[in-house]
């Protein structure tokens, strides 16, 4: 008989779950607390009148467009990344475009060089037999005249 085995062994699926809610869910229910509770602060009036609602409307607006300011300096970061990087590759660039244009060159100059021998005694047998055909037709005109 198999011993039986005292602790309890955890599926994948239950795993999953554990993980779902640890990495997932948590995470997001927390932030949104937080957001609702920061919405709540800003509703409760602090202070008698007007002047607390103004400082508490600019604290939100400040709040709520650092996000923007914040992915703008990312994004103009990574396009001046970019342009510096661009910049060297046009430096570097040209030198092996030329060689590879050469290259490539030279390959073409030999397949032309070799398909030109391929064919030319097709062409010289043509030649010759065109004008054999002209110079017989020739001649049995005049006979015919």
């Amino acid at each position: 008989m198999l011993p039986r085995q005292s602790k309890k062994t955890v599926t994948s699926t239950e795993k999953h779950r554990r993980q779902v809610i640890s990495q997932i869910l948590l995470p997001i229910l927390t932030a949104a607390v937080v957001f609702l509770g920061f919405g709540v602060l800003v509703s409760i009036p602090w202070g008698n009148g007007l002047a607390t609602t103004g400082q508490w409307a600019a604290i939100s607006i400040i709040w709520l467009i650092l996000p923007v300011i914040i992915l703008t300096l990312v994004f103009l970061g990574l396009t001046g990344g970019l342009i510096i990087l661009m910049a060297k590759l046009l430096q570097t660039v040209p030198t092996y475009t030329q060689w590879v244009y050469l290259q490539v060159n030279k390959i073409g100059n030999r397949l032309q060089s070799i398909s030109n021998r391929a064919v030319m005694p097709v062409i010289r047998f043509r030649g010759w037999q065109a004008g054999w055909g002209a110079f017989w037709c020739r001649f049995c005109r005049k006979k015919a005249g």
